[in-house]
């Protein structure tokens, strides 16, 4: 969170968020079918029975089932070997671009629900856009520090707020963070 504003209960829009494009990723809701052994590839590594896997999100009126996902057969194996623990288990998985499907990447033990929707939809568009650190830094025309500036406690007492980060009289908003520098649609910062 930028260090001189106040935490904001949703998404500060002063804030940009950048990850490299391989860590982007989503918390879906895992759901597992059991298949039917006679019909399937495993077993592998001792798993008793082959598993369909359906990935799912948080929508306005409960769980929405996003699409199925078709994971290495060790994955496979180890989701049919710990099938209580994985089925409706929520998961972190990252969109692999290039091979054009979702990839497994831990459990999110410490989460009871999936992602809601808006954010699979902005992890996929940034996942589209591939952007990288130093394409970021060019584009804000910004000298990245090694360390981060101290700010004083008076700082803050004094900055004049007004109901609008981006209101020109505000002197947060091109003290806050490196997307501030990038001045919204009709306003000059540098005048």
């Amino acid at each position: 969170n930028p260090v001189r504003l106040a935490y904001p209960v949703r998404a500060c829009p002063a804030l940009l968020k950048w990850k490299p494009p391989h860590l982007n990723s989503v918390d879906f809701q895992l759901n597992l079918e059991k298949l039917d052994p006679a019909h399937n590839a495993l077993p592998v590594d001792d798993a008793p029975f082959d598993v369909k896997c359906t990935i799912g999100y948080q929508g306005n009126g409960g769980i929405i089932s996003y699409r199925d996902v078709h994971f290495p057969r060790k994955v496979r194996a180890n989701f049919a070997k710990e099938f209580d623990r994985f089925n409706k288990a929520i998961v972190e998985l990252a969109y692999d671009r290039r091979a054009g499907e979702w990839r497994y990447m831990r459990p999110r033990e410490d989460k009871d629900k999936p992602n809601f929707a808006s954010t699979v939809m902005d992890t996929l568009e940034t996942t589209a856009e591939e952007s990288t650190w130093d394409e970021m830094v060019q584009l804000l025309n910004v000298k990245v520090k090694t360390k981060r500036p101290r700010v004083e406690s008076e700082n803050r007492k004094t900055a004049p707020r007004t109901g609008d980060l981006f209101d020109g009289r505000n002197v947060l908003y091109s003290a806050t963070t490196p997307i501030s520098r990038v001045a919204p649609p009709g306003m000059d910062l540098n005048g």
